[in-house]
């Protein structure tokens, strides 16, 4: 029988569970609720209280799905284990203790995976072959904007008491939607510098920033115009490619892909059916095969960590009111 943990228990770890289940349909699912998890655990075939109960048997992957103030202490014990391990975004909330896991990662036989699930979007991944045939031309400038209402984010949930309101467990602009730092890269390479600012709108009662203004240069000298807040209240997700033979939108909520070209308008990729927990399955089907080790993780832990370096990059950009230079920076890693 295969064994997987999943750690917590809110909306994205019963989203893992499930997609586990039909995936691997006699796979036992053990949970260890965080701290902050709250609600029903029905989706798993059993609870457990700490890593170390849920090693008393061999585990065959885990899925940490706490809130990221978390991250890290769980990855440690798992890695430690050899246990392949999926770790929701973002990495962490903090780089304190990523040099300690990312050596434990180098010694150990284990894969982790980090679930920026917008790599698995059919979608954005028909962009990205759009933007490598060059189908728009030279790239001049881009822009990567996200809003949603937060509390829309989860319904019939108090938004002030989610991790995504909360500094200390993780909240706030620019981890929860962290997902944007991680596809620019993806798409254009290492971010070579940022400035910016991130503030707090005041449309909430929250300690957390809920608007960001970026502009991240790129070594090959593009330049890519980045928002996200928390506050609009018609979701929106979309990154537009200025090239010099026309313009490229992805629509992440629609998923339609277009371009823009001599006054006429082409759609380049349109989903035969919507489905948003398509990504996710494709996710944790790609996880499964890490694990077996037949696929290498899309998203690895060191493309999580210079993603953290992008945050706390832009943290200090918008605080200092300089631009910031990424190599500057020394991660905890050493990198």
């Amino acid at each position: 029988m295969s064994r997987f943990l999943i750690v917590g228990a809110g909306n994205i770890a019963r989203r893992h569970a499930n997609n586990l289940r039909a995936l691997v349909p006699a796979a036992h699912i053990l949970v260890l609720p965080s701290v902050r998890s709250v609600g029903s655990i029905e989706f798993a075939d059993q609870s457990v209280s700490s890593i170390a109960e849920a090693l008393t048997a061999p585990l065959h992957g885990a899925i940490i799905a706490s809130p990221s103030s978390t991250h890290l202490a769980y990855l440690k014990e798992l890695l430690s284990a050899g246990i392949h391990t999926l770790v929701e975004k973002p990495l962490s909330h903090s780089d304190e203790g990523i040099s300690e896991v990312s050596k434990i990662l180098e010694r150990c036989e284990a894969i982790c995976l980090v679930g920026y699930h917008l790599r698995f979007s059919s979608s954005l991944r028909a962009f990205k072959r759009s933007l490598e045939q060059g189908i728009v031309g030279k790239l001049v400038c881009a822009s990567a904007e996200v809003g949603q209402y937060l509390p829309d984010w989860r319904p019939g949930k108090d938004y002030t008491k989610s991790a995504s309101a909360i500094a200390k467990l993780g909240g706030g602009a620019l981890l929860e939607l962290s997902h944007e730092l991680d596809y620019i890269q993806w798409l254009f390479g290492d971010v070579h510098a940022v400035q910016g600012i991130a503030w707090k709108s005041g449309t909430f009662d929250i300690d957390v920033e809920d608007c960001v203004n970026l502009i991240a240069e790129f070594g090959s000298g593009l330049r890519v115009q980045v928002h996200l807040d928390m506050i609009q209240r018609h979701p929106t997700r979309v990154c537009r490619v200025v090239g010099s033979e026309g313009t490229l939108v992805w629509d992440g909520i629609s998923h339609i892909v277009t371009v823009l070209a001599n006054g006429a308008t082409k759609q380049v990729y349109s989903p035969a059916l919507l489905d948003k927990n398509q990504m996710y399955l494709e996710e944790m089907r790609h996880f499964l095969q890490c694990a077996q080790g037949a696929e290498n993780p899309l998203v690895t832990f060191a493309e999580g960590v210079q993603t953290l370096r992008l945050i706390a990059a832009c943290r200090q950009a918008s605080e200092s009111g300089e631009k910031v230079i990424l190599s500057s920076l020394r991660g905890a890693d050493g990198r």
